[in-house]
C-alpha cells in the first residue's frame, strides 16, 4: 500500500512544517479503536490455539471405555498416542483394536508408538516399588534412535492438534509417561497436563451440565 492510500485509510497527513506523520484527532481515535480490536482478536486466537494444541497424558486404570473417551472429548483431544510397549489389556475396551475403534467413533485419532514403551523389566521394577531401577531402565530406552524419532513425531503432531499420551497407571507419577512428558516439555517449551478419567462422566450431569474432565483430575 502506498503512503497516500494509507493516509486516507487512517485519517493522517504530513505536516507542512516537518517531515513527520501526524494523525488527525478523529483519525487517531479510529486507528486506536481498530488496533485495539485487532489486538483483542489476536489474543483470543492465541488463547484458543494454546487451549487446543496441547499435550496431555492419561491412564485408563480402573476406567470404563465410555468414561475414558468422554473425558478426552471434554478437553478436545484429537489424537491418542499409545505409548504402551504392548497395546494389549485384560481390561475390556483397551486393547489396540477395540480402543482404536471406539476412539474413531468419537472422532479421535489413534497412534501406537511402541518405541516409547516401557519394557517388561521396567514394568516389573515399577510394580515391585523399585522406581530407581525403573527409571534407569527407561532412561536406556530414551537413548535409542527409535525413541528419539518417536518423541520428534509427537512434538510435530502437537503443533497440529491436541494430543494425549496413553498408558495404564492412573497416577502419572508412577508411570513412564511422566518421563516422556518431561522430555516433551523441554522440547516444545510448554507444560504437559495430566488428566484423570472421571467416573461416570459419560452419563453424569451436575447443575444441568456434564462435568468437566479436568475437575478433580490428579495433579
Amino acid at each position: 500500500m502506498s503512503f497516500s492510500k494509507a493516509s486516507v485509510s487512517f485519517g493522517c497527513h504530513r505536516s507542512s512544517d516537518r517531515d513527520a506523520l501526524v494523525l488527525h484527532p478523529q483519525g487517531e481515535k479510529r486507528w486506536a479503536n481498530r488496533f485495539f480490536r485487532k489486538s483483542q482478536s489476536l489474543v483470543r486466537q492465541i488463547r484458543l490455539t494454546e487451549a487446543r494444541l496441547m499435550i496431555s497424558t492419561i491412564g485408563y486404570e480402573g476406567a470404563r471405555p465410555d468414561d475414558f473417551v468422554r473425558t478426552l472429548q471434554l478437553v478436545d483431544v484429537r489424537m491418542v498416542i499409545d505409548i504402551r510397549d504392548r497395546a494389549q489389556s485384560r481390561r475390556p475396551g483397551f486393547s489396540k483394536t477395540a480402543l482404536r475403534d471406539s476412539l474413531d467413533a468419537a472422532g479421535i485419532g489413534y497412534l501406537h508408538l511402541k518405541e516409547l514403551g516401557d519394557p517388561k523389566e521396567g514394568r516389573d521394577a515399577a510394580r515391585s516399588g523399585d522406581f530407581a531401577r525403573f527409571r534407569q531402565i527407561y532412561a536406556s530406552v530414551l537413548k535409542t534412535v527409535e525413541a528419539s524419532e518417536a518423541l520428534d513425531q509427537i512434538a510435530t503432531l502437537s503443533e497440529q492438534m491436541s494430543v494425549c499420551l496413553l498408558c495404564y497407571e492412573r497416577d502419572h507419577r508412577e508411570c513412564h509417561r511422566k518421563i516422556v512428558a518431561d522430555c516433551l516439555e523441554s522440547v516444545v517449551g510448554s507444560k504437559v497436563r495430566h488428566l484423570g478419567v472421571q467416573a461416570n462422566v459419560a452419563v453424569r450431569k451436575l447443575d444441568g451440565r456434564v462435568r468437566d474432565a479436568r475437575e478433580g483430575a490428579p495433579a
